[in-house]
């Protein structure tokens, strides 16, 4: 019988040695399904805050569009009243021109005027050097 104890033997040992690997084996799988229960819990946390950031992008999407609005109406405005001011400006180099050029003319039209007085003056002067010499021809 020692044939049969040996193989009963052997036979055992496998036997213990299954047992453990099947112990190691149950073991593993728990584990496995811990881990896969944590991964399916981090892959449902990972899909809500997915979902929570495609919530802030399109949040943030539209206060960007509106914030470019405001920006782009802020920039037409600006360059309107830039544009205004612009036209003001060329409006009071234009009169500034007109006065001076008014100022100009005037001072002409001075000169000149007091040239045609001097010659009034001047013919005054002759005519009453003529009614002088016609007085005094008119002694003689």
């Amino acid at each position: 019988m020692s044939l049969l104890e040996d193989i009963l033997a052997d036979l055992e040992g496998e036997c213990n040695m299954l047992r453990g690997e099947i112990s190691q084996w149950q073991r593993l799988q728990k584990e496995n399904l811990v881990c896969l229960e944590m991964g399916n819990a981090c892959f449902e946390d990972a899909v809500a805050k997915r979902h929570e950031l495609l919530l802030d992008c399109e949040r943030l999407h539209k206060e960007n569009l509106t914030l470019n609005g405001k920006l782009n109406q802020a920039m037409d405005d600006a360059i309107l009243a830039e544009s205004k001011r612009l036209d003001a400006y060329t409006k009071r180099c234009e009169m500034s021109n007109t006065l001076l050029d008014l100022k100009d003319k005037l001072t002409r039209f001075r000169n000149s005027n007091d040239d045609l007085r001097k010659k009034i003056n001047d013919m005054r002067a002759q005519k009453r050097l003529v009614e002088v010499v016609d007085e005094l021809v008119n002694l003689i």
